[in-house]
């Protein structure tokens, strides 16, 4: 399909509508992009937020003007900023791929253009604010205070853990592919030392922008609560429960569904072979407390290994 148009590469088009710095924040979930883009904007470094989210509606033989009027619309002075989730990135290159006989990637037609990797090393706590952040529908909040309704989850938590390992990897793999050396940022570091390191950032984008917004942009508070420290302590032990009998038999059904899933491949399976799986992986026993049934699978590794089955 041809998304073509009328966008230059080299980025002379947008040089010659005024725009002459740009910049890419490269995120995943969770991750404080948030409060960054509001850190940019503050000081005039264009108006950085998602505006590439898929699915992009735009119509073939139009993707080029459309992507020329998206900047212009956004730019602060001659400062575009914008921040791309992984995924989004990737749909975005496929367009402009069609668009633009030669592109390969942003940086051959946004002018002087930075990408900044934002990165947080602990991704367990990401994973935990993720569920959270999810279960609730709350991504920013200005005060401490704790939603009852959001309950702890261990496979939720595992699988927001591996989507952002994933989403990791998928980056580091793109920078690498295409030979660019991102300006990274850790999510840690920066934000405990913004007063040294915010002026380094500004000054790799070459300053603030000759605009600055008149309205003050309120800080993001980084959310941190004790319910949150509480999920992240009993996912790490939890964590080293896997492979435990009795973990297995607290998580149910669920873990054997997950762990069919990602070990033994179920996404292959058909739907009728997929539930006869699951029930020649596990076993019903009676437990010692009460009348009720209660699942055990025998495959409780990540891996899929088998362990010792219990005595019926």
């Amino acid at each position: 399909m041809n998304y073509g148009g009328a966008l230059a590469i080299g980025g002379a088009d947008l040089a010659d509508a005024g725009i002459v710095r740009s910049y890419t924040v490269a995120f995943t979930q969770r991750s404080g992009s948030n409060q960054l883009c509001r850190l940019l904007a503050r000081e005039g470094c264009g108006r950085p937020s998602e505006l590439f989210q898929t699915p992009i509606a735009v119509r073939p033989g139009e993707a080029a003007d459309w992507f020329k009027r998206k900047i212009e619309a956004n730019a602060a002075g001659s400062v575009f900023g914008t921040k791309l989730a992984h995924d989004h990135r990737s749909r975005l290159d496929e367009i402009l791929r069609a668009a633009l006989p030669g592109y390969r990637r942003l940086d051959d037609v946004m002018p002087n253009h930075r990408w900044i990797w934002l990165d947080r090393r602990d991704k367990v706590a990401q994973a935990v604010s993720l569920h959270v952040a999810v279960a609730t529908g709350c991504w920013a909040r200005e005060v401490d205070t704790v939603d009852t309704a959001c309950r702890y989850d261990f496979l939720s938590i595992l699988s927001r853990l591996m989507n952002l390992a994933a989403n990791h990897v998928a980056w580091t793999v793109y920078f690498e592919t295409h030979g660019i050396r991102p300006y990274v940022i850790h999510y840690e570091n920066f934000y405990a030392n913004l007063s040294t390191e915010f002026p380094r950032l500004l000054a790799h984008l070459g300053g603030p922008g000759e605009e600055t917004p008149q309205t003050p942009v309120a800080d993001l508070e980084i959310q941190r609560d004790r319910r949150s420290q509480e999920f992240y302590d009993r996912f790490v032990e939890d964590m080293n429960r896997i492979g435990e009998v009795e973990f297995s038999a607290e998580l149910g059904r669920p873990f054997c569904r997950w762990n069919t899933f990602f070990s033994q491949m179920g996404w292959k399976a058909h739907q009728s072979d997929w539930w006869r799986n699951i029930w020649r992986l596990g076993r019903k026993v009676m437990p010692r407390d009460d009348d009720s049934l209660r699942w055990v699978p025998r495959r409780l590794s990540l891996g899929g290994g088998a362990v010792e089955k219990t005595s019926g």
